[in-house]
This record gives structure tokens, sequence and C-alpha cells, in this order.
């Protein structure tokens, strides 16, 4: 069968159809796999900052409990100082363990609640109950020892032990029914006996005008009996 004269560049007409359809193809794979490779970076670049949004967000959790924490404690710290009848500050940096667990006994058998503080809470819990007296020794390590019905008894005890420390452990300061006292005068209140010794004392001195009026009534009663008789 005889060709006609266009039957020739058909075959080339088709190949470079194929060729224009395969360089468009891979123009758009070219075009497609540049946008593929930008979303992966970008999402490379989410997932950064979607984990430090979540390393962020797990910091806060964190910020918020201690946070609650120190709300708590402040609270609970406001309701013990503002229910105490006295209360006193000391420096216990020097003491040992031995020493420490020994003062606790002792305290805790006299109805006194000693605990270690950190000095913000202190501050926090008495500027609370109105008492902003204490800023200027809340430094250092601090104690507080608090009685709910004894005036003296955390001064005393603790002043006892302070004298026995070579400038190892220390009274700040205190208060006493709401009046705030230096560590002057937390010395001076630590040298009052304890009610017990004081009703002693009081009983004691009564013992001998007692004894001496019970004496002189028996001597007035025998006298008059003789007289009688």
């Amino acid at each position: 069968m005889p060709r006609t004269k266009g039957s020739k560049n058909k075959p080339k007409t088709v190949t470079a159809d194929f060729a224009t359809q395969i360089a468009e193809k891979q123009s758009a794979k070219e075009a497609l796999t540049a946008e593929i490779a930008s979303i992966t970076a970008n999402i490379d670049t989410l997932k950064a900052d979607l984990k430090e949004k979540k390393a962020s967000l797990k910091a806060i959790d964190k910020e918020i409990v201690k946070l609650e924490a120190k709300k708590a404690k402040v609270v609970k710290l406001t309701e013990q100082l503002q229910s105490a009848v006295s209360c006193v500050f000391v420096d216990y940096k020097g003491i040992t363990v031995e020493q420490d667990t020994k003062l606790r006994k002792e305290l805790r058998e006299a109805g006194v609640h000693y605990s270690v503080e950190k000095n913000t809470m202190l501050r926090f819990a008495l500027h609370n109950i109105g008492m902003n007296d204490f800023d200027g020794i809340l430094e250092g390590t601090t104690a507080v020892a608090i009685s709910n019905d004894d005036q003296t008894a955390p001064a005393r005890i603790l002043g006892k032990f302070a004298e026995t420390q070579d400038d190892k452990f220390n009274l700040k300061a205190g208060f006493v029914e709401g009046v705030a006292y230096d560590q002057a005068g937390v010395m001076a209140l630590s040298k009052i006996p304890s009610k017990d010794v004081l009703l002693a004392q009081l009983v004691g001195s009564l013992q001998g005008p007692i004894q001496k009026l019970a004496a002189t009534v028996k001597a007035v009663a025998d006298s008059k009996s003789d007289d009688a008789a």
C-alpha cells in the first residue's frame, strides 16, 4: 500500500507529544516534590514547636503545683500563728541532729509546736495576721515554736537551750498574745518560770504566814481555855 506524504511525520509527532507530556509530568513532579519538601519542613518545624509548647505546658503545670503548695503552706502557717498565744523565732544553724531531736521532744512534751520554715512563707503568714514587725529577722535559718496555751513555754525552753550552745542557737524574736518582742524581750520572757513553778512558789510564800496565823489562833484559843478553867 503506498504511503502518503504526511505518513512519514506521524511517528515523530507522536514521539514529540510523549516527550512533551513527560516533560510536563516531570515538571509537575518536581513542583510537587518541592511542595512536599516545604510541607515536610513546616511539619518538622511544627513538631519542634509542638514539643516546645508541650514542655512549656508541663513546666507551667509544675509551677502551678508548687504555687498551690506554697499557698496551702501560708494558709496553714497563718492559722497556726493566728491561734498562737505565744511564738518564738530562732536561728538553729549550729545544732546537731541529735540536739535537734532532743529539743523537739522537750517542746512536744510541753505542748509546743516546733518547725523549720522558709522566711518568705513566714513573712506572708505574719503579714496575713497584721504582724509586720519581724521582717528584719526573717533571714538565714529560721525555726518557729508555737504554743496555744502557754505564754512562756516556747521562750523558756528555747532560751534555756540557747544558753548551752555558745552562739550556735539563737533566739531572734517572738510575740505573746499579739505583742511583739525583740531578741532581748524574748530572752527576758525565757527567764519567767512555768505556771507550775510559779504556783509552787506562791503556795510556798503563803505557807509561812498561814502557819503563823494558825499557831496564833491556836495560842489564843488555848489561852481562853486556860482562863475559863
